[in-house]
């Protein structure tokens, strides 16, 4: 009988981990780190945007906004070497506007990164929830009430993970693009 206590108490433990507070598994936020590491480049190079080409047809740009927020898009652009010329000529934040206003719009993920900080699922007292929209969809609050959304907690999850996710790759090849 004892020979079973240690598996019991993995299960236990296992099982408790599943059930575990979305603030909790805010400290393995991977986002929060890549923001700060960017931030950090743009202040240094006194940058306020940044933009890299991610794909064949796909750009992303970040407009910063120090102590306040970074605004990020992601989309595909019907004319990539215009894009790829400003990207040459360090014209950021002109891509960042192309990308926000003129890109193909069911291909855009857009975020508020309220703070600059990175993604936080929940909201924290008063201060401002971070915000995904993708495509034509609605807004996306990543403000911890997924009852007020009409979906699950395990579904909320999945979705901040997946707009998480997202948010990280755009932010590597951003970091990659400000250390050129």
């Amino acid at each position: 009988m004892t020979r079973f206590l240690p598996s019991f108490a993995l299960i236990l433990a296992l099982a408790a981990g599943i059930d575990t507070p979305l603030a909790a598994q805010q400290d393995a936020n991977k986002t929060q780190a890549l923001a700060k590491e960017l931030t950090d480049l743009l202040q240094k190079q006194k940058l306020d945007a940044i933009a890299t080409r991610t794909g064949e047809d796909r750009f992303a740009a970040i407009l910063f906004i120090p102590g306040v927020q970074m605004l990020a898009v992601s989309a595909r652009y019907t004319a990539p070497a215009l894009l790829n010329e400003k990207i040459i000529g360090r014209q950021y934040r002109d891509i960042y506007l192309d990308l926000a206003s003129a890109s193909v719009p069911d291909s855009k993920l857009f975020i508020e990164d309220m703070q600059g900080d990175g993604l936080r699922f929940e909201r924290v007292g008063d201060t401002p929830f971070d915000i995904v929209t993708k495509g034509i969809g609605p807004a996306f609050n990543l403000d911890g009430d997924h009852k007020k959304k009409k979906i699950s907690e395990d579904e909320y999850r999945r979705t901040c993970a997946d707009f998480e996710g997202a948010y990280e790759k755009i932010l590597i090849a951003l970091i990659e693009q400000a250390k050129k």
